[in-house]
């Protein structure tokens, strides 16, 4: 067999070498494509911890604080109802994830009803504190009127 020349070497391979040689690195191909796979799925899972721990998207912590025990309570009314604030409370209402002014959004694709953390009075503001529940079951806690959002669930 004469080969074929390509620049300075002359390759002399059959078809039966190259798919000998192929068998001999696939497996080597296959492990490092698996070790990758492993990998981003350890990440994928770091980042779940995570976000479960508070970093990230911080699940019923505030400022190193638990989150105040009325923002539970209030939750488990308005789940306990049938997404029907307390008496007393105002929300309800669809939020429609649409943020302005430096606002955080929230995950895509999830219809959204926001609801006050505390009970209305008659001549007085309704304050900053939401809860934001979307119909995946999430719940969103805000005290900085969604300025930014700790995940509760």
């Amino acid at each position: 067999m004469g080969g074929k020349k390509v620049g300075n070497k002359i390759l002399d391979a059959t078809k039966a070498d190259v798919v000998a040689a192929a068998k001999r690195t696939a497996p080597v191909k296959m492990a490092e494509q698996i070790k990758k796979g492993v990998n981003a799925a350890k990440e994928y899972r770091s980042q779940l911890r995570n976000q479960r721990k508070g970093i990230g998207a911080k699940e019923g912590v505030f400022e190193g604080r638990k989150l105040p025990e009325k923002v539970y309570d209030v939750l488990e009314q308005i789940e306990s109802k049938g997404g029907t604030p307390p008496k007393g409370y105002k929300g309800g209402k669809v939020y429609d994830n649409n943020p302005k002014y430096g606002h955080q959004k929230l995950p895509e694709h999830i219809g959204y009803r926001e609801y006050d953390v505390n009970p209305y009075v008659k001549g007085q503001g309704r304050g900053t504190e939401r809860l934001v529940i979307g119909d995946d079951g999430s719940a969103w806690y805000t005290n900085n009127h969604y300025h930014s959002f700790i995940r509760i669930k």
